[in-house]
């Protein structure tokens, strides 16, 4: 794997989420603005059939339990400023086929820059993070009906959806299969920090980033992916409402109730009330609570496939 994020289930953690890019050791919160650290444990290495971890409170305390999620990327880039239109030189690892980049930059603090991700597809949902220390900044292809390029998330909260300010983050720039836009804003472009994104594209069976509206009855919306789901996070674009994660590895079977929340330490919890059922084609929310099925309330999805 070129990605691993872990989370403590039983106990009060923070995320621990470690890339190839960096290398083993670079740790990052999905929970806290903080800076990156490094430490000897944790995750140590990145390994041809998985990863090693060591003994460290995010991944390995004697007695506690985990869940790990990875995605694979592999094929090293390197683009300069002026190649592929970008503005500002870029690096990283990709996996085309699987829809996923790991991209590292230099910010400049000047507008209407174009960062190069080697996809060559459109992503449809990404996040940004300064090693050095600021908010998350998320782009979701369907946060909205039109001009998504005008809003943005803060990936470690549960603010509402952000904008529409075409001064902020993504500076009105629609992301296409070469490169995605970033304002003069520090959390996505401070003149001189070293600066993360990892980017997601559709792949039909495999991945879907898209978007529901809740009806605020028990059963609640069914959601059609194309494949039964591995992995689902759900944003309510309300105010309030946690990034919910559930997956089906802790909960093999329905009802999917194993709730994390990628935006907080806090343990896993059973969701009453607010749970899911991963279908062969897709999910469907069970429940009439905020996070997920409220009223007339937009959500966003990032799923992946359990046997794409």
């Amino acid at each position: 794997p070129d990605l691993v994020w872990v989370k403590k289930r039983n106990n009060s953690e923070n995320h621990d989420f470690q890339d190839s890019v960096r290398g083993a050791t670079k740790r990052l919160s999905t929970n806290v603005s903080s800076a990156e650290s490094t430490v000897a444990g944790s995750i140590s290495s990145f390994n041809s059939d998985g990863f090693t971890v060591v003994d460290a409170g995010t991944t390995n305390e004697n007695g506690n339990t985990y869940v790990g999620w990875t995605w694979k990327a592999g094929t090293s880039f390197s683009n300069s400023a002026g190649s592929n239109s970008a503005t500002i030189a870029s690096s990283g690892s990709v996996n085309t086929t699987a829809g996923f980049s790991i991209v590292q930059y230099q910010g400049n603090a000047t507008r209407d820059q174009l960062v190069y991700h080697a996809l060559n597809a459109v992503p449809k949902w990404f996040l940004i993070k300064r090693r050095d220390g600021d908010n998350w900044i998320s782009y979701h292809g369907e946060s909205v009906d039109s001009n998504p390029q005008q809003y943005y998330y803060e990936f470690q909260n549960t603010d509402a959806i952000k904008g529409a300010n075409t001064a902020f983050m993504w500076d009105d720039i629609v992301p296409d299969s070469n490169n995605f836009g970033i304002y003069s804003d520090g959390a996505v472009n401070n003149n001189g920090s070293n600066i993360m994104a990892w980017l997601w594209s559709e792949v039909e069976g495999f991945s879907k980033f898209g978007h529901y509206i809740g009806n605020g009855n028990f059963h609640g919306q069914y959601i059609n992916l194309g494949f039964r789901p591995a992995l689902v996070i759900v944003k309510s674009n309300a105010s309030g409402e946690p990034w919910v994660m559930y997956d089906s590895k802790r909960n093999p079977n329905n009802a999917v109730t194993k709730r994390l929340r990628a935006n907080e330490s806090s343990a896993e919890d059973d969701a009453s009330g607010r749970y899911k059922d991963f279908l062969a084609n897709g999910f469907k929310a069970r429940g009439t609570s905020g996070e997920q099925n409220s009223n007339g309330q937009r959500y966003i999805y990032m799923a992946w496939a359990e046997t794409p």
